[in-house]
């Protein structure tokens, strides 16, 4: 999954966009981030003023996915919801 297929997912699960960025650091708080690390992603949860790093060393798939798992997580969807 890239980024662009990850907006479309959480767009159409309704995902307030104040909740991510997907194009660099988050500039509000209680967010997370996929933002381009050199040759690599990281994902970043913002909070508090505080950025802390959930995952580094990633590729954007694999961090598209860890930050798809985190929604999912939260909101409790299921698979099937997915694709909805």
């Amino acid at each position: 999954m890239n980024r662009s297929e990850l907006r479309g997912i959480l767009k159409r699960k309704h995902v307030d966009e104040s909740l991510y960025s997907l194009e660099g650091p988050a500039r509000q708080s209680e967010s997370y981030s996929i933002v381009k690390d050199g040759n690599s992603w990281k994902v970043v949860y913002k909070e508090r003023g505080e950025s802390i790093n959930i995952g580094v060393n990633l590729s954007e798939d694999e961090a598209c996915a860890l930050v798809f798992r985190l929604f999912k997580d939260a909101f409790g969807w299921t698979e099937e919801a997915i694709d909805q």
